[in-house]
Order: C-alpha cells, then sequence, then structure tokens
C-alpha cells in the first residue's frame, strides 16, 4: 500500500506543476507550489506511516515519526530566521523537509519500503473493496486542499 500512497503523490505533485504550467501566478506562490509538488509525495508517505502506526496499534511509533518531523521542520525554520529571510518557498521546502524526514523513518520504523509489484493493482482493488479507499481519499483531499488554498492565495495576491 505504501507504493501507492507513493504513487497517489507523484500524480498530485504532476497535478501541481501541471497547474503552475497552465496558470500564472505570482513568483511566491509559483515557486511554493513547486516545492509542493517536487515534496507532496514525501508529505503522503510520512503521513501513511502515521496511520500504519495507529491501524498497527503502535500509536507511540506514530508519535516518535511527528516528533522528528517537528523536530526538522522547526529547526530549520529557527535557521532559515537565523540566517536568512522566511519566504512562503522556504516555510514549504522546511514543512516538506520534515515530512521527508519522517518519510525515510518510516522506512525504518516499519522495516517496510515501498514498492510496486505486479500484484499493486490487485492490492489497490483489494483495498477499495475492503473500504480502506476511506484513507487514500483522505490523503488526496488533505493534499489538494492545501495545494488549493496555495492556488487561491496565489490567484488573489497577482494585480
Amino acid at each position: 500500500m505504501g507504493a501507492l500512497v507513493v504513487i497517489v503523490g507523484l500524480l498530485f505533485g504532476a497535478g501541481i506543476a501541471a497547474v503552475l504550467a497552465i496558470f500564472d501566478f505570482a513568483p511566491t506562490i509559483q515557486s511554493s507550489l513547486l516545492v509542493l509538488a517536487v515534496g507532496c509525495w514525501l508529505l503522503l508517505l510520512q503521513d501513511f506511516w502515521r496511520y500504519l502506526a495507529f491501524a498497527r496499534l503502535v500509536p507511540h511509533q506514530a508519535f516518535l515519526n511527528d516528533c522528528l518531523w517537528a523536530v526538522v521542520q522547526f529547526g530549520l525554520i529557527g535557521l532559515v530566521v537565523a540566517f536568512g529571510d522566511l519566504t512562503p518557498a522556504a516555510s514549504v521546502v522546511t514543512w516538506v523537509a520534515g515530512g521527508a524526514a519522517g518519510a525515510f523513518f518510516g522506512i525504518f520504523q516499519f522495516a517496510v519500503v515501498p514498492a510496486a509489484s505486479r500484484d499493486l493493482w490487485r492490492s489497490a482493488k483489494k483495498i477499495l473493496r475492503l473500504g480502506r479507499w476511506l484513507l487514500l481519499a483522505e490523503l488526496a483531499f488533505a493534499a489538494g486542499s492545501q495545494g488549493a488554498i496555495l492556488l487561491l492565495a496565489g490567484s488573489q495576491g497577482r494585480q
């Protein structure tokens, strides 16, 4: 299922990149969306590990993963503020970096490497039959709504 989450994240990233290619946004919004397009799959994978931890009844693993995310993100925000300018794009970079740390830590935590196989589509159908599509829908909605907020903000700032 981790491979499916990565694929969904890559598809969302491609969708964000397509929107960037079609519409003209303010430079700050363009750079923020570009970072989101590149890192979307990492953010979704980190969320997947959190849901997996709760599904496996090991919520302390989700807590550890989220703590790593927060430490990396806020540590980087501190560095950016101390040595530079905290732009919207820099903020998104810190968010994606924290998510990336959690995504890769999740591979270590659960000893699972998301990998596509011949059984990927069969597994996807099984997930849908079992009603786990709600997890994917929630992940898609979360990423989509965050992207929509950035798009809306960017379109309002353009004169």
